[in-house]
């Protein structure tokens, strides 16, 4: 199996990113600093001892802001391990792939990954709030999905959103 093509820069968010995903692909279903840190030497950083400590501390930001039970890896002192199949956390691992790959809306394309995403952020939000949930779209794909927007959103009953603005 290939493995998963170091990121571009030195950014924590991005080893992150790198460090969770070979965590997902790798036999072990881990991720050490060692593996960060092998990889930072190859490319010639010096002194790797605090960036790691930076993307580890990405990492523990990623699980405090996902939750235990919905952040997919367990943290242990210097690496991560995929708890179960990744496909146990599809809504995590499809944000980590886009962050990852950095995706940018391409004319033509089939689909657009932002969409789908707020989609997602739908779907989530009514499930855990147990009712009816609409999406605020960032940015239509149509002027057709406009109207389809405006009709659906005059369809339902006001409701007072935010700072007393009426949707």
């Amino acid at each position: 199996m290939a493995s998963i093509e170091f990121p571009g820069t030195f950014q924590p968010e991005d080893l992150a990113d790198w460090l969770e995903l070979t965590a997902i692909q790798a036999a072990d279903k881990n991720a050490s600093a060692g593996d960060l840190e092998r990889e930072l030497k190859r490319l010639g950083k010096a002194d790797p001892e605090e960036l790691m400590g930076n993307v580890f501390t990405e990492i523990d930001g990623r699980e405090n802001a996902a939750g235990k039970e919905a952040y997919p890896f367990e943290r242990n002192n210097t690496s991560i391990e995929l708890k179960a199949k990744a496909d146990t956390y599809p809504a995590y691992i499809f944000c980590l792939a886009l962050s990852y790959c950095k995706w940018k809306t391409r004319k033509g394309a089939p689909e657009n990954p932002w969409l789908l995403f707020e989609e997602l952020a739908r779907y989530t939000a009514q499930n855990y709030l147990g009712g009816e949930a609409i999406i605020f779209w960032n940015k239509l794909p149509s002027q057709n999905n406009r109207r389809k927007a405006i009709c659906y959103q005059h369809q339902r009953p006001r409701q007072k959103v935010g700072r007393g603005r009426w949707i």
